[in-house]
């Protein structure tokens, strides 16, 4: 179940919009809507997200905020792979360590490092997918408060943001709910991996 949530939380995130504008409704979605090629294992998530103009600063490479959300959301990603809780943010470090150009594509690693009662540690790396250089590496800490609700009740709340008046989930409530869906599907044609993985 959290493999399948693991994935179906960051899809759900980067394609959240309101079903009749296509406006996005979170800054997740604006920075990381062209993310794709996710992969899940226990505690570890992978994608890659191309290095466009709407991703870019003013130098023409990959901007830091876009790095530090990726840091943020493939992290949290990696966390709930093995947890039904996401956490919140306690800390986010980025070390920027080379550029990623425009036209390029980066590769996002985050590894879940510890996960104790209430602190969950994750590392994120972050390479350019032409290269194989650095780009960044980022460390984020999570807290995981014991009453917070499970990740899949705030994702079911972001489906019903997304809903317009009298819709039933419209076009927005159907690409929020089939992730999961379909990273359920993934696992379970797993079978008798001994390294399951979930891919969409």
């Amino acid at each position: 179940m959290s493999l399948a949530l693991g994935v179906g939380f960051l899809q759900a995130s980067i394609s959240h919009t309101d079903s009749s504008t296509d406006a996005p409704l979170a800054f997740d979605t604006t920075a990381l809507c062209q993310l794709h090629s996710i992969e899940a294992a226990p505690g570890r998530v992978t994608a890659e997200l191309p290095v466009t103009p709407a991703v870019a600063n003013r130098y023409g490479t990959l901007h830091g905020g876009c790095i530090a959300t990726l840091v943020d959301t493939v992290g949290t990603a990696a966390l709930v792979t093995v947890s039904p809780k996401g956490g919140v943010s306690l800390s986010i470090n980025v070390n920027y360590l080379s550029k990623a150009p425009l036209n390029g594509s980066v590769l996002v690693e985050a590894q879940l490092v510890r996960s104790g009662r209430t602190i969950a540690t994750i590392d994120v790396q972050i390479k350019d997918k032409a290269t194989g250089a650095l780009v960044a590496q980022g460390t984020h800490v999570k807290f995981i408060a014991q009453d917070e609700p499970d990740l899949t009740a705030i994702m079911e709340g972001m489906t019903k943001a997304a809903a317009g008046p009298g819709d039933s989930g419209g076009r927005q409530g159907g690409a929020a709910s089939q992730p999961a869906a379909a990273a359920g599907g993934a696992q379970h044609r797993q079978g008798g991996a001994a390294a399951p993985r979930s891919r969409l």
